[in-house]
């Protein structure tokens, strides 16, 4: 059942990124819906200039001959989708937006389906290198496309990896960037749980600590019902004489040597509903969280964190 919904989850994105784009909606969300958020149209563009230079990449000797185009950015849409790229340098990851001409932003397209790549099987998390680099961007039916890349290596949203020599610091400074926003975890980088994760288990090596601390609110309780790698059910009474609303975010925190770290989802367009829920004066609701944008969870202790409550939980 485990392996099987992991397996469901990977066959997901990857039709993501498939030319079919085929897409089966997410089921057993009843109690904490998430929904998939589409790229957003872009109406500011002007098709008026070519793209800028293309950037030398370099050429290994070793580097095997592919394709004319290797096919990694799959159906990428420069007309309804902005460019973003991340930058992760070990302790924030700093995202930024190309909001150029529908020409400019084909050209990256153009560019990085170029490059020569080649698929490899004896990659591991000790090949990572910083800074670590991470694009998304829409597709021709509305869903993202998420790569990372580090060291020369191209990590796709399934989890494949690829040789792939590109100069991203040359080509960061030829682009112009909008909309610069940092965030201290790399769970916000494209497919970060491939680059926190192996058979062994989690990795911190990359892993940011989790400083922030929460404060829960006053005359609420919380408590653990059961869990299992699925779903978390819990319990909250409201103590207080007045109602007490919330939403329906949350997140997964993982502990590794003694210390929280935030733990990224598997590649998809997460996106929390946003209803509002009600706990009655003197009431006890009881809260289902789904965890399929998490995959299955490697045997580990997890803390699910909802407005600055939590309950502590262990897969076996």
């Amino acid at each position: 059942m485990k392996k099987s919904f992991l397996l469901i989850t990977l066959l997901i994105t990857t039709l993501l990124v498939a030319s079919a784009c085929a897409y089966a909606e997410p089921g057993g969300m009843e109690s904490s819906t998430i929904i998939p958020a589409y790229g957003s149209d872009d109406t500011t563009d002007q098709a008026t200039s070519p793209p800028d230079p293309i950037y030398d990449t370099g050429s290994p000797e070793n580097t095997p001959t592919p394709n004319e185009s290797n096919e990694l950015m799959g159906n990428a849409s420069a007309e309804y989708s902005a460019f973003i790229f991340y930058i992760f340098d070990g302790e924030t990851v700093l995202s930024k937006v190309v909001f150029q001409s529908v020409p400019h932003r084909q050209g990256i397209i153009d560019l990085l389906q170029s490059v020569p790549a080649s698929r490899v099987t004896d990659w591991t998390l000790d090949d990572i290198t910083l800074p670590v680099y991470g694009i998304e961007m829409g597709t021709t039916c509305g869903f993202g496309i998420r790569a990372a890349w580090s060291n020369g290596y191209w990590i796709t949203e399934t989890g494949d990896v690829y040789r792939f020599d590109f100069d991203f610091e040359t080509f960061i400074e030829g682009e112009k960037w909008e909309s610069p926003h940092s965030v201290d975890s790399i769970a916000f980088l494209p497919n970060a749980v491939f680059l926190t994760r192996d058979e062994d288990g989690w990795r911190d090596t990359l892993m940011i600590a989790v400083t922030e601390e929460l404060n829960p609110p006053e005359g609420i309780d919380i408590n653990l019902v059961s869990s299992t790698d699925d779903e978390v059910i819990i319990e909250l009474t409201n103590n207080n004489d007045s109602p007490w609303y919330y939403g329906r975010h949350f997140r997964l925190d993982v502990l590794l040597n003694g210390v929280w770290y935030n733990l990224p989802t598997m590649p998809g367009n997460w996106e929390f509903t946003d209803d509002g829920l009600v706990v009655a004066s003197g009431e006890t609701e009881t809260k289902t969280y789904n965890l399929m944008m998490y995959g299955q969870l490697l045997p580990g202790t997890y803390r699910l964190v909802m407005h600055d409550m939590y309950v502590v939980f262990e897969i076996d």
